[in-house]
C-alpha cells in the first residue's frame, strides 16, 4: 500500500496535481503520511475531482480489514477442530425447523 501511495505522489507531481505551496513548503512527507494514515482532502476547485481525492485512508478501510481477519480466524479455528460437520448439522436443523414452522395447519 505504501508503494502505491509513493507511486501516486510521483504521478501526481509529474502531472502537476499537487499544489505548489505544498512542494515549496516541503510538506510532501506530511502529505504522504496523512494520505496513508487518516482522512485526507485535497481541493482542486473541481468538485468531481475533489470527491475522488477525498479518501478515508487506512481508517476508512479498517472495517474491511477487521472482517477479513475475523473470517480468517474463524476458518482457522473451524478446520483443525473439524467443526464443519457440526455447522452443517446445525444448518440442516435450522432449515428443517423453518420448514416445519412454515407449514399450514
Amino acid at each position: 500500500m505504501l508503494g502505491g501511495v509513493v507511486l501516486g505522489v510521483i504521478f501526481a507531481s509529474f502531472f502537476n496535481l499537487i499544489p505548489d505551496q505544498l512542494i515549496a513548503q516541503e510538506k510532501l512527507n506530511q502529505l504522504i503520511i496523512q494520505a496513508v494514515g487518516s482522512r485526507m482532502t485535497l481541493s482542486t476547485g473541481v468538485s468531481e475531482v475533489d470527491e475522488l481525492l477525498t479518501t478515508g485512508g487506512m481508517e476508512g478501510m479498517l472495517d474491511t480489514v477487521w472482517l477479513i481477519i475475523a473470517a480468517l480466524t474463524f476458518g482457522g479455528v473451524m478446520k483443525p477442530a473439524d467443526l464443519k460437520k457440526w455447522v452443517k448439522l446445525l444448518c440442516i436443523l435450522f432449515i428443517t425447523t423453518l420448514r416445519w414452522s412454515a407449514r399450514p395447519y
